[in-house]
């Protein structure tokens, strides 16, 4: 009996020996901020907000272990101390020591509620660890994952965990079997068990899609298209989606959508090709004097008046042409199957009165000033010398409510001299050989010019005259129409912006103008998005 009882005692012994060796206790023994350490600052580590976080350095001379609670980046491990990144207003962090029970640090009685100061110091001073001599006892392994797609979920043990870059999943899990759940949208889930020993386990996986396939076209160009009412992409499109019901859309201004549901299966690939969209149109009966008037829709010349046209619904640009008459630009609105009207009489346009050597071209008059190209009297969209006009973006031909760089059409382009070309305002606005300045023609008539800053029509600008021998009694005046930037309009009676059609040498965001105030004048690159007026010029 005494025997067996000795037996059973050194038995008992054993086991609480073999659980001690594997739970020690660790203890925090001491936690204050080192004031006169400067690591915190030295070494800064920023949170996801910009914050400077707290530097704990944790002296625990055993590798291998694991911190966790709101800590910022990889843990670096020094001699025999932990530095570790926390953010500001933590009070706690879980520390897993091999051999350990898992000790919870709290520091409340320390730092209060509000917790670590932010690029501070602090020092934790640990107890209970397993010391030299004593074999410390992992309790687990790191479980890493590496899956495909790279936004898919994973579920450990029923638990969701966050990818790493690139698609890796890493966890540190107790010793035995768990299980594993890999799922993305448009793929077939996978799952199983693994089995966690005292050594990591690297898996990979890589989901099977199932995603279906669909390609868009429409016969009518620029066409915009919509799945479930949410724009997808203009023009065509070929992309992946889920399996499932989708109502398709083929949508353009001034046209009939077309739609069309289609259902997708797993793995299914579809083409939908549209027909040419319908346009819904309207009539627009054009009735102006003289009769065989050139008339001009939204730039391009449709006919001569009278006459009915069929145009898109919506806001059109309507002008009259002829040789010598003022033109007229009128703003007219289309309705699906109505008619809209205009009517009137072009008026009859004399030769410039500041100029013996002037002359027109269509209904647009010039100044010869002896230089190598004629100069007009006003500026597009105007009527007489001292009226501002229009503003336009450089190289667009149309007004506009507000001028920014996300609406400019040439802004950061790549576009050649824009002399002549559909992209001139002046040539499409005026015809014939109408077309914008050059920067060398801007440079030529500073040079060979006297600028005088005068008031004409109670409007401030400069009076520009020829300095050449037989032409000094021929001017143009240019009015300060300023310039247009967002919905403003800046500068008007104090500066003047008028485009040129040369484009900027440095970079694709600027084009050269002809910029003046009263106490100066000069050829500048200006950035294209901002509206200036223009002041057309002839080579006949």
């Amino acid at each position: 009996m005494e025997t067996r009882n000795r037996l059973l005692i050194f038995v008992l012994f054993l086991l609480f020996a073999m659980v001690s060796a594997y739970s020690q206790v660790l203890e925090m023994r001491e936690f204050y901020a080192d004031t006169f350490d400067p690591s915190a600052s030295v070494y800064s580590r920023l949170d996801v907000n910009g914050v400077a976080c707290a530097l704990v350095k944790v002296q625990l001379p055993l590798a291998g272990c694991v911190f966790k609670g709101d800590v910022v980046g990889d843990v670096e491990y020094k001699v025999n101390e932990y530095w570790v990144y926390l953010v500001r207003g933590s009070y706690n962090l879980y520390i897993q020591c091999p051999g350990c029970e898992t000790l919870k640090a709290n520091w409340e009685h320390v730092t209060g509620r509000t917790g670590l100061s932010s690029a501070t110091t602090y020092i934790m001073r640990l107890s209970g660890y397993p010391t030299a001599g004593q074999e410390p006892q992992k309790s687990g392994a790191y479980l890493i994952l590496n899956v495909t797609p790279e936004n898919a979920t994973v579920l450990i043990d029923g638990t969701e965990n966050k990818a790493a870059a690139g698609g890796t999943f890493k966890v540190y899990l107790q010793r035995g079997n768990h299980s594993y759940e890999v799922s993305a949208p448009g793929y077939a889930p996978q799952s199983g068990m693994v089995t966690i020993g005292t050594e990591k386990v690297t898996k990979s996986i890589s989901l099977v899609s199932e995603m279906a396939r669909l390609h868009l076209s429409c016969e009518t160009a620029g066409v915009d298209f919509y799945i479930n009412d949410y724009k997808q992409a203009t023009g065509s499109w070929t992309g992946d989606l889920t399996a499932g019901l989708y109502l398709i859309e083929a949508r353009k201004a001034g046209y009939r959508t077309a739609s069309r549901e289609v259902t997708l299966a797993k793995r299914e690939e579809k083409t939908i090709a549209f027909p040419a969209l319908s346009m819904i149109k309207g009539m627009l009966n054009v009735d102006y004097n003289p009769v065989g008037a050139e008339v001009w829709i939204d730039g391009t010349k449709k006919g001569t008046s009278p006459d009915v046209f069929d145009l898109m619904v919506g806001q059109h640009t309507v002008e009259l042409r002829s040789s010598g008459y003022a033109s007229v630009k009128k703003s007219v609105v289309i309705s699906e199957g109505q008619e809209a009207r205009i009517e009137g009489a072009l008026t009859k346009q004399s030769s410039p009165a500041q100029s013996s050597s002037g002359g027109s071209s269509g209904s647009h008059a010039y100044v010869d000033l002896g230089l190598s190209v004629k100069w007009a009297t006003y500026n597009v969209g105007a009527k007489k010398p001292e009226e501002y006009g229009d503003y336009y973006a450089w190289g667009e031909t149309e007004t506009k409510s507000s001028y920014t760089e996300d609406n400019c059409q040439t802004y950061n382009k790549s576009i050649g001299d824009i002399k002549g070309t559909s992209r001139d305002v002046a040539h499409v606005k005026w015809g014939g050989a109408w077309r914008m300045p050059t920067k060398a023609e801007f440079e030529e008539l500073l040079n060979n010019c006297t600028w005088t800053w005068t008031t004409i029509g109670g409007v401030k600008g400069y009076k520009v005259t020829s300095k050449k021998a037989g032409y000094t009694n021929n001017y143009i005046f240019l009015p300060a129409a300023g310039g247009r930037y967002g919905t403003s309009l800046d500068n008007a009676g104090s500066n003047g912006d008028y485009w040129g059609s040369t484009p900027g040498s440095s970079d694709t965001s600027g084009a050269y103008d002809l910029n003046f105030g009263s106490s100066g004048r000069g050829v500048r690159n200006n950035y294209r998005y901002s509206g200036r007026t223009v002041r057309p010029v002839s080579e006949f």
